[in-house]
């Protein structure tokens, strides 16, 4: 065995986490433009993650401006119609 325990099995929920964070990010980047709001719910059922989780991954893309959007009041993200980023960019080949 690589991993002795249970070593292999945490390792697996990292990486399926990491993988989700990803997924949303990646999401976002590539397809936001496209929408005028999103709301969190849709977006976590979608992506198979928490709340609070999802909501942390994109506050922290709007902070560091990946991404321009806000929150409303609600579990709502209004996306803002902006040039797209540079990260935004890349990512689009």
């Amino acid at each position: 065995k690589l991993i002795p325990n249970d070593g292999a099995e945490s390792a697996k929920v990292l990486l399926r986490a990491r993988i989700q964070e990803e997924a949303v990010r990646t999401y976002l980047l590539l397809n936001g433009d496209h929408y005028e709001s999103l709301s969190l719910p849709y977006l976590c059922e979608m992506f198979g993650m928490d709340e609070s989780i999802t909501r942390r991954i994109i506050s922290r893309m709007i902070f560091n401006r990946e991404i321009s959007a806000a929150w409303d009041a609600g579990n709502t993200l209004v996306m803002y119609k902006t040039e797209p980023s540079a990260l935004q960019t890349l990512s689009q080949g």
